[in-house]
């Protein structure tokens, strides 16, 4: 899957603010977008800041992680009810 480019006019929001605020309401799919976001914010910006780059890359990094980790999380729930 690609990042998704945003509507004419419409701003790019980052979505990490709402898991900072609300952490228990994300799920995989929330940081699924995330990290999309992400990648599309550094193919548009073309961020030639290494140390800039080196933190988006790392965002979404973690965000592809976390949304792996919720599903598992989520099978090993559902081998338990089993």
């Amino acid at each position: 899957m690609t990042p998704q480019m945003p509507v004419e006019g419409q701003e790019v929001q980052h979505a990490a603010s709402r898991f900072d605020a609300q952490p228990g309401l994300a799920t995989p799919e929330d940081f699924r977008r995330a990290a999309y976001a992400d990648q599309y914010e550094l193919l548009r910006t073309d961020v030639f800041d290494t140390e800039e780059r080196e933190r988006i890359e790392r965002r979404i990094a973690r965000f592809s992680s976390m949304a792996r980790r919720l599903e598992w999380m989520a099978a090993q729930r559902g081998r338990a009810g089993a």
